[in-house]
């Protein structure tokens, strides 16, 4: 997030004794310390940084002061010390780090003018030290100035704390998947159940293994003449077996776990890529990073996000904390108000049109906008406040690239007109539509409509007859070929679905390099979907 420079403006005082620092305007942020010296400064001229902490020198630049300082030997009574520009950047206590300023060059006295070496110069009055400035506090919230340590320390609750980012891990795994991107728990499960899946089957097996020969034991020990006469109620009433095969089963579900652990572990630790998003608050000093820490950057950067359109921490967390699924509606997520309104409006969408309904692909997705900002028209879905009905049967009337955008308004118009002549491919509410849709639902909620809602909604009503009129009659013109339009769709679809399967497993393959037969099985898998592919 960007933070507004922060001004120094460096004048010299009337009485030529050192400079006088106004900060018109301190926000929290980085940069270099301003170079402004005592006495010698111009009067009047003005130095800019990027964002002081409260005039306070970082460590690297306190060192480089001190280095500077010792080379060049400057120390009182040879320098006089600006002391109130000291005291402004909270170095008065260390001498050595004191803001400098040249004296004037003495003359140079004679052998006659030589004090005697018996005197005692006398003992100047300690002039009483200028009041501490009162640093102002920064009022952003702890996301919106964090640096790379602060992200990489949120690893670890005391650093989620810091950053205000541990309600995040309470939020339903929906939302926190969706916020983590390419680090999410989710993603690291998959990786998980597929690294352990040849584990979790040899240890059933050996499972297996183990009760068969603990029942052939416990047999033998009821019926030593005759233990295949043992019943299968004799050996599960026996104590002593019923002990064995608990512990059995426990050692099989520790050692499971142990080699899930094991390898979340390493997950979440293991350098990987840091990833390229379009727009994060901070970048880290390397390529790689863990996972942890891209989750912490990320929740990071959704918390900068966050505030940045609600205006404080407090606001997101109560606006995602009331996003739910819809009731009746798995996998459709929406914030709390969003969810009554879209189940209010199915409800009397069916009644109104009955064998008709809605059905939905998705709702709230955060679509990685919280690390691309954009425009606040384009968080609809970020924000939990936005639907996608069913795109597959509903699909869009925009053309495909290199196709005329008209073509498909004049299929519909063509082929879909009434004896009259009359279609419909689109709705047409004017140029002002959205803004009259926005006050009727207000009205609506308020239970105070007027006669211009009630003309809005005829409009919508009589548009979505002609609508459906119009599509029903081009279907009916293409009865025929329905048929095969839908193969032709269906196989496209299938198409798209097997080009991801063979990236997943290409990918497989590429992990696999150290084991050739397990890779040349994949890549026989892969050749095999291709094939499906090209000839479907």
């Amino acid at each position: 997030m960007h933070q507004p420079e922060f001004s120094v403006d460096a004048q010299q005082g009337d009485d030529g004794e050192g400079d006088v620092i106004r900060a018109d305007a301190l926000r929290a942020g980085r940069g270099p310390v301003p170079a402004t010296s005592g006495s010698g400064a111009t009067p009047g001229k003005q130095t800019r940084t990027e964002g002081l902490h409260g005039l306070n020198v970082g460590q690297e630049d306190a060192q480089a002061l001190r280095g500077d300082a010792a080379a060049r030997s400057l120390r009182a009574p040879d320098w006089e010390v600006d002391d109130s520009l000291a005291k402004a950047m909270g170095l008065y206590d260390e001498p050595d780090l004191l803001a400098l300023a040249p004296s004037a060059p003495a003359t140079a006295p004679t052998k006659a003018q030589a004090a005697p070496a018996t005197a005692k110069p006398a003992k100047p009055a300690k002039p009483a030290p200028p009041a501490k400035p009162v640093p102002v506090p920064s009022t952003d919230e702890p996301s919106q100035h964090a640096t790379w340590p602060d992200v990489a320390a949120a690893t670890s609750q005391a650093g989620k704390d810091e950053l205000d980012l541990a309600w995040i891990d309470a939020l339903p795994a929906h939302l926190r998947d969706s916020i983590d991107n390419d680090f999410s728990t989710e993603k690291r499960d998959v990786k998980v159940k597929r690294e352990t899946k040849h584990f979790d089957r040899e240890a059933q097996r050996q499972l297996q293994k183990d009760k068969a020969a603990l029942r052939k034991s416990v047999a033998e020990r009821l019926s030593p003449q005759a233990p295949k006469k043992v019943s299968s109620k004799q050996i599960e009433a026996d104590p002593d077996y019923q002990a064995q095969l608990r512990a059995l089963t426990e050692d099989y579900r520790k050692r499971v776990e142990a080699q899930r652990a094991t390898l979340e572990h390493a997950l979440d630790t293991d350098p990987r890529s840091a990833g390229e998003p379009k727009e994060s608050l901070v970048e880290p000093p390397t390529e790689q990073i863990s996972r942890l820490e891209g989750v912490a950057r990320s929740r990071t950067d959704f918390m900068s996000w966050g505030i940045e359109i609600t205006g404080s921490a407090e606001k997101v967390k109560a606006h995602y904390q009331s996003i739910q699924q819809v009731p009746g509606r798995p996998g459709l997520w929406l914030a709390a108000d969003a969810s009554v309104r879209f189940a209010a409006a199915v409800a009397a969408f069916e009644a109104a049109n009955p064998g008709y309904t809605i059905g939905s692909s998705g709702g709230h997705a955060m679509r990685k906008l919280h690390q691309d900002r954009k425009g606040l028209g384009m968080h609809g879905h970020s924000l939990g406040l936005a639907v996608d009905i069913l795109a597959y049967d509903n699909p869009n009337l925009d053309a495909p690239k290199g196709e005329p955008a008209y073509i498909n308004h004049f299929l519909l118009r063509r082929f879909g007109r009434d004896d009259q002549g009359n279609s419909r491919a689109t709705m047409d509410l004017g140029v002002r539509g959205n803004e009259h849709i926005e006050t009727l639902g207000k009205h609506t909620m308020a239970g105070a409509t007027t006669a211009d809602d009630e003309s809005l909604v005829q409009t919508l009503r009589t548009q979505f007859a002609e609508i459906s009129g119009t599509s029903q009659r081009f279907q009916a013109s293409i009865a025929a070929q329905l048929p095969l339009l839908r193969e032709a769709r269906n196989k496209y679809f299938q198409g798209e679905e097997l080009k991801g399967q063979i990236k997943q497993i290409d990918k497989r393959i590429a992990d696999l390099k150290k084991q050739p037969k397990k890779a040349d099985e994949l890549g026989a898998k892969t050749e095999l979907r291709r094939a499906k592919w090209s000839t479907s």
